[in-house]
């Protein structure tokens, strides 16, 4: 990151998960999110749920 844009970052470290919208900031064509997750094994266990109600 340059060092001129760090201090829009200040405090990222500390989260848990960050999402970024390219589509707005890099002109990407298509709808497109990015998801930073810091313990990716917590989406993994509670993606992977199955409700009484779906069973």
């Amino acid at each position: 990151i340059v060092p001129e844009l760090r201090p829009l970052l200040a405090g990222w470290q500390q989260a848990d998960s960050i999402v970024v919208n390219p589509h707005k900031w890099l002109f990407t064509p298509v709808d497109c999110s990015v998801l930073y997750c810091r313990r990716p094994e917590r989406l993994v266990r509670a993606f992977s749920i199955v409700p009484e109600y779906l069973s």
